[in-house]
C-alpha cells in the first residue's frame, strides 16, 4: 500500500487530486450545472412518477372490464340456468324466448344438450 501513495506522489497525483477537487468545487458553485442536475433528477422523479399513474390507470381499466366480463358471464349463466328449468316444466319455447331474451336457435341449442 505504501508503494502505491509513493507512486502516487511520484506521478504528480497530488497535484491531479487537488485539481480534481477544484473543479468539482467550481462545478457544484456553477447554477447552470447544478440546474441541470435538478433538471435531469425531475425528469427522472416525472418519469417514475408518469410510470406509476400509467400502472394505475392500468389496473382500473382491468377492474372494470373485469367486472363488466363478470356481469356478462353472471346474466348468461343465469339466462342458461332460467331455459333448462323452463324446458323441464315443458314450457313452450316461445315463452322461454320472450322472458330470456333469447333466440329459439340458442334455445333448442340448450334443449339438446339437455336431452343428451
Amino acid at each position: 500500500m505504501l508503494m502505491v501513495v509513493k507512486k502516487f506522489f511520484k506521478n504528480g497525483g497530488e497535484k491531479k487530486y487537488m485539481s480534481a477537487i477544484r473543479k468539482v468545487k467550481d462545478l457544484s458553485l456553477n447554477p447552470e450545472f447544478v440546474g441541470y442536475y435538478d433538471r435531469e433528477e425531475a425528469i427522472k422523479w416525472d418519469m417514475a412518477a408518469m410510470k406509476q399513474t400509467g400502472i394505475d390507470e392500468g389496473k382500473a381499466l382491468g377492474e372494470e372490464i373485469g367486472k363488466a366480463l363478470g356481469e356478462k358471464i353472471g346474466i348468461n349463466k343465469a339466462k342458461i340456468e332460467m331455459v333448462e328449468n323452463m324446458l323441464k316444466d315443458n314450457a313452450p319455447l316461445e315463452i322461454i324466448a320472450k322472458y330470456t331474451d333469447l333466440k329459439l336457435k340458442e334455445i333448442k341449442k340448450i334443449q339438446k344438450e339437455l336431452e343428451n
